[in-house]
């Protein structure tokens, strides 16, 4: 009986202690709770270390593959360089005395004739050398009793000749042995021809008175 009444009591008494149990449940979910927030933290960190992309490293072996190779557009130089062809010099054909004729081959002054009367200025005088099979000749010119000017193969043109008779003369030589030979040519030389017209006498009648 004793128990049952103790029992009754505390049955009694509850109502007044239940504020006191809502106070102590509540505290004892505070640590739910917060173990709950930290279980949620970690995930989402997680999840987004899993959503961050992770780059791979073909990119980066590419890069520098380029740049070891010297393929950069931005510093890659391209360097041409041009070298420059020389003109071509054909030499003169040197004479070969095994194939040509040692001597000195048909040679002559077409212009100016014997004893012509010329006005050039300058006068080029016109050699005619047939060479053919023989070797080659080189001359030297004078007019007058000048000195002879140096040998070679180039065209003689003669500046202000003196006015009247002159003569020319060409010293031929053969460039493979010593032979020579000598043209001599006289011509006439004036500045201008002046051509003298004769005037026409005039007729003139004279009236006879008787």
């Amino acid at each position: 009986m004793a128990h049952m009444e103790k029992t009754k009591q505390i049955i009694k008494k509850l109502p007044l202690r239940k504020p006191h149990l809502d106070f102590l449940a509540a505290m004892l979910t505070i640590p739910v709770l917060i173990t709950v927030l930290v279980i949620n933290l970690s995930n989402l960190e997680s999840r987004k270390s899993s959503v961050t992309p992770t780059p791979t490293a073909t990119p980066v072996a590419q890069t520098k593959q380029t740049l070891q190779a010297g393929e950069s557009p931005q510093t890659k130089i391209i360097t041409i360089q041009v070298t420059p062809t020389a003109a071509t010099v054909t030499p003169s054909p040197t004479p070969n005395p095994d194939t040509c004729i040692k001597g000195i081959g048909p040679i002559d002054i077409t212009y100016p004739q014997e004893n012509q009367t010329v006005s050039d200025n300058p006068l080029c005088i016109s050699i005619n050398y047939t060479q053919g099979n023989y070797c080659s000749v080189v001359w030297a010119y004078k007019i007058n009793n000048g000195n002879f000017s140096n040998y070679s193969n180039n065209s003689v043109c003669l500046y202000n000749v003196p006015q009247g008779s002159n003569t020319f003369t060409l010293e031929v030589k053969s460039l493979v042995n010593s032979d020579t030979k000598a043209i001599i040519r006289d011509f006439e030389y004036v500045t201008n021809t002046q051509v003298t017209q004769t005037p026409t006498p005039v007729a003139s009648s004279s009236a006879s008175s008787h």
